[in-house]
């Protein structure tokens, strides 16, 4: 910024400097000696400036382009379970996934939510010991007839566990005409206490339905589509 308003300024400078010069060249020679060494100054003046002005142009070096780098921006879709036939049982509508022509999924995760009822005992130590032990869990997810994945937890307290499914099954249901995946979750080991929360199969408007606190919804499972990621430029600093 220095430089550029160094060259400005000498370039304004030069200027009028060539208005002057120019002007008493075209006008009648200067015959007074004092008009003459002044003449002179004034061409040496803009002889100098001219010279600087050319040799800062040349040195100048233009600036490299900044590099750019590219980066893998994942896009997660997130689909919410809707109820089945089964009380164990749950659908997802692929087709509320929102994926853009030629997008594959590339991983698919199912979430669950793990219910740890408290004990009526509140003791230090009971809790200490329940929290250490925990109680093992085996989360079975099939479809279509089939195992599809197991998971093996150990649950101390109410938590999300993540059971990853073979992509290969949401390709197939992305084929169909539907596009409807269909699991089910059987739970080993699975009591009063320790319990996976599935979707609620009551009658909407009966009083069991009712009492339901509104935070049970946002325990259901979903179902979480990772596509292939997109790549961001941005240039380096």
């Amino acid at each position: 910024m220095a430089g550029t308003s160094l060259v400005l300024i000498a370039g304004c400078y030069l200027v009028i400097l060539v208005l002057c010069v120019d002007g008493r060249e075209k006008a009648t020679p200067p015959r007074d000696l004092k008009d003459i060494v002044k003449f002179i100054e004034l061409v040496k003046i803009k002889n100098r400036i001219e010279s600087n002005i050319r040799q800062f142009t040349e040195n100048r070096t233009v600036p490299e382009p900044v590099p750019t780098k590219h980066i893998p921006i994942p896009r997660p879709i997130l689909i919410i379970s809707e109820r089945a036939d089964s009380k164990d049982c749950m659908t997802f509508s692929l087709v509320k996934s929102n994926l853009t022509d030629g997008e594959v999924p590339a991983k698919a995760d199912l979430w669950v939510y793990v219910k740890s009822k408290k004990t009526g005992n509140k003791s230090v130590k009971n809790k200490m010991t329940n929290k250490k032990k925990g109680r093992r869990l085996k989360l079975i997810v099939t479809g279509e007839g089939q195992k599809l994945s197991t998971l093996r937890v150990r649950v101390s307290k109410s938590k999300w566990y993540k059971i990853e499914l073979p992509i290969s099954v949401v390709h197939k249901v992305f084929k169909t005409h539907n596009k409807i995946l269909h699991l089910c979750l059987i739970c080993k080991q699975c009591n009063k206490k320790y319990h996976v929360v599935l979707l609620s199969h009551h009658k909407s408007g009966s009083r069991t339905s009712k009492s339901l606190p509104n935070i049970r919804k946002e325990q259901w499972p979903f179902l979480v589509l990772h596509s292939k990621p997109q790549f961001v430029s941005y240039q380096k600093k």
